[in-house]
């Protein structure tokens, strides 16, 4: 963020701020639904989508923010397709030699060189997603202040009494959540990255009007699931493990709303230039 301009750190330190204050309000609300006897389910459900519009509202109400998300949106999505490029080679030449050492037939070989094409992809994205995912959560259990895991973290004071230092403990949990939280985003990371890996292999390719909508529509809907699994993975974890006051549906809504909507600008401004075209 240091490379930033200070004006774009200004609008990002506002929309963290209205993100902040729209989440209190809405955590007060699914508190009071509680109180009121609502089942955990259903006021968690109405709590993600009062975050998922907020998110969404708030990001779209500066044109800075906008352009900043999308900017970022498409920075991490140009890794993908180089490196399932890169990857399909290598899965290629692997097959070939294990082909001609007659560690394979020629069904088996074909088998496993559709199922890389169909899957290899959808890995590399799951793979991505599982990796950002752990990285976040352990950062987030390492941010916490030795009081509050003392407080809610059973496992944490249970680490203390064998031994560890408070550093240690924190640093062994931190680990934990983020193992647990990519374990538990990974299988359905791969799945969503199926549905965009075409998409991702030859994102400039924009071969009819209706192709290029699907395109966008796709894409968006698949950014803000894996927003949704990614922060629901995180709180899961650091539920079992840091803080056992932590709710499933916290951020929720938010990580949906806001990769939803970087999802449809980042698909749209690489799916402009062909839509024009045509």
């Amino acid at each position: 963020m240091d490379n930033q301009s200070p004006a774009l750190q200004g609008r990002r330190r506002i929309n963290q701020a209205m993100d902040a204050n729209t989440q209190r309000d809405s955590t007060q609300q699914y508190e009071q639904d509680l109180d009121a006897g609502e089942s955990g389910f259903i006021a968690g459900t109405r709590r993600i989508a009062r975050d998922f519009g907020s998110s969404i509202a708030n990001a779209s109400a500066d044109p800075m923010t906008l352009m900043d998300g999308t900017a970022q949106a498409l920075g991490s999505f140009a890794v993908v397709g180089p490196m399932s490029r890169v990857a399909g080679t290598i899965n290629s030449k692997g097959i070939l030699a294990a082909r001609k050492a007659g560690l394979l037939n020629a069904g088996e070989a074909r088998t496993l060189a559709k199922a890389a094409d169909n899957w290899g992809t959808a890995g590399l994205i799951g793979g991505m997603e599982s990796g950002g995912v752990f990285q976040q959560t352990t950062n987030e259990v390492l941010g916490m202040d030795f009081a509050t895991l003392q407080k809610n973290s059973p496992e944490f004071n249970q680490l203390v009494s064998e031994g560890l230092s408070m550093e240690e403990a924190r640093a062994r949990l931190a680990n934990n959540a983020g193992i647990k939280a990519a374990a538990i985003t990974a299988p359905a990371a791969v799945l969503m990255g199926r549905a965009v890996a075409n998409f991702e292999r030859a994102p400039m390719s924009t071969p009819t009007m209706k192709a290029a909508l699907a395109n966008i529509g796709t894409q968006t809907l698949e950014e803000a699931g894996q927003g949704g699994v990614g922060q629901t993975a995180t709180n899961t974890a650091i539920q079992s493990t840091a803080d056992k006051t932590r709710t499933t549906s916290e951020g929720v809504g938010t990580q949906m709303g806001t990769g939803a909507l970087f999802g449809m600008t980042m698909a749209g401004t690489i799916q402009a230039p062909g839509m024009a075209a045509l």
